[in-house]
């Protein structure tokens, strides 16, 4: 009798220690909202010496294209004003970015924001800033934290900035993670494409 109320107890506890197994996150995907539209799409700001060229809010297409990401949107950037509007401003122009990444039982967050490739002729492009890893990196809450910064070319004799027919593409991807691994959401591209209206 003693004997089968101690194994009783025993079976008891193991059942306190069982835990179900956990899946990697799901439903993972780049927004630029929480939910809603638009899935599959990100945000984008430029706000510089009253130039705000590369500004995009809205839905990407579908498009199978040479860099191998799925989804993009092509941002047209009119570089006739420039030279006015950065001349005595500032050397360097900078776009912001912002999006959602949506998820089903994750614990962490990670954003890969990179240049896939760029083609300028009197300017140079790079990736700028410290970046974040919540979730929520919309605007309402900062944003990504990284920047693409356009440099101006050029010296005592003025400067240089990009000709129309240059262009930029910009990727993002963003992974969501917990204890039984990553999910990387399908990546997103932006293609600036400089023009002279």
């Amino acid at each position: 009798m003693i004997k089968l109320s101690f194994i009783g107890a025993v079976g008891v506890v193991n059942q306190g220690y069982y835990a179900a197994p956990v899946s990697v996150p799901s439903g993972v995907s780049i927004a630029n909202s929480i939910s809603g539209n638009h899935n599959n799409s990100f945000d984008a700001l430029g706000d510089n010496c009253g130039y705000s060229e590369g500004s995009f809010s809205g839905a990407f297409t579908t498009d199978t294209n040479s860099d191998s990401i799925n989804d993009r949107v092509t941002v047209d950037v009119d570089v006739g004003p420039m030279n006015l509007s950065f001349t005595g401003c500032d050397t360097s122009y900078s776009i912001s970015f912002a999006a959602y990444l949506r998820a089903t039982g994750a614990t962490s967050f990670a954003w890969q924001l990179t240049i896939v490739s760029q083609s300028l002729t009197g300017s140079s492009a790079s990736i700028v800033g410290s970046g974040t890893t919540d979730q929520n990196a919309l605007f309402n809450s900062n944003g990504l934290g990284k920047a693409l910064e356009i440099t101006f070319g050029g010296g005592r004799g003025g400067m240089t900035f990009p000709a129309a027919g240059d262009e930029i593409v910009i990727g993002l991807a963003g992974t969501a993670s917990n204890s039984a691994g990553d999910t990387v959401a399908n990546s997103l591209s932006m293609l600036y494409n400089f023009v002279e209206t």
